[in-house]
């Protein structure tokens, strides 16, 4: 899989937030995890996860379980969205038309990613 830069930006800033992403995994009454057993388990497999994303290797049942949580998250967009008007990056001010772009590859990355699953 191809990624942008933007698109591993969008990614990694959900896999900085392991504690989101086990509660998510916790809360998911299919899998019947405590919310330690989840971050647990991310922990140990979202390291890296951008790179088999983009060698295409074979991802496990909780690699795809997290493609699903990234694929379903708005957070970098809507940060984004809140964040105009405002610096943003290395002192740059967010700007409608930055919110905009990242917004069409934020929902870019998500169908992409949802065709892995």
């Amino acid at each position: 899989m191809n990624l942008t830069k933007l698109e591993k930006e969008i990614i990694q800033h959900r896999l900085d937030v392991p504690d989101a992403m086990s509660e998510c995994l916790a809360d998911d009454a299919e899998f019947n995890l405590s919310y330690e057993q989840a971050f647990s388990l991310f922990d140990e497999r979202l390291p890296g996860l951008i790179a088999k994303l983009t060698s295409d290797q074979t991802l496990d049942k909780w690699e795809v379980e997290a493609v699903r949580d990234i694929a379903t998250c708005d957070v970098y967009a809507w940060m984004a969205d809140g964040a105009i008007g405002f610096d943003w990056e290395d002192g740059k001010e967010m700007t409608p038309q930055w919110a905009s772009r990242i917004w069409n590859t934020s929902e870019n990355l998500q169908n992409k990613l949802m065709r892995l699953l």
